[in-house]
């Protein structure tokens, strides 16, 4: 909790535009995440993707102090191929992924889908995904 890495912060854009080199004040959003790859604001909804490690992928719905689990629960597998990592059902201390992608699918970011594909699929939430992966 000491350090910025593996969460999501909040902080001012007056402080962004500041341009001192004081301290930089963040609040703690959430934690437990690995590599987050692309973030949206979705119906005052916050939508983060981010890889996993070798697999596990993950489509998450941010939650204010909720905890994703990262480094202690993932469902990829480390790149000795152990399965260190424990699964995400039963496990109340850890939020869980709206979708996970194994394998892995080199995820890259995430955008709102345009308004002809959003229509096609309403009433559902359409997201568009890219990939790294070939």
């Amino acid at each position: 909790m000491n350090s910025p890495y593996g969460k999501i912060l909040f902080f001012s854009k007056e402080q962004l535009l500041n341009g001192t080199n004081d301290k930089f004040h963040y609040e703690i959003f959430s934690t437990g995440h690995r590599n987050i790859q692309g973030m949206i604001n979705y119906n005052d909804k916050i939508f983060a993707v981010e890889h996993g490690p070798r697999g596990g992928d993950e489509l998450n719905l941010i939650i204010k102090n909720a905890n994703y689990g990262w480094p202690i629960i993932s469902l990829g597998t480390d790149y000795n191929f152990n399965n260190r990592y424990k699964p995400f059902e039963n496990n109340e201390k850890y939020k869980g992924p709206l979708f996970s992608f194994v394998p892995s699918a080199a995820i890259s970011d995430i955008i709102e889908c345009p308004k002809i594909i959003k229509d096609r699929y309403s009433p559902l939430t359409c997201f568009l995904i890219s990939s790294l992966r070939q």
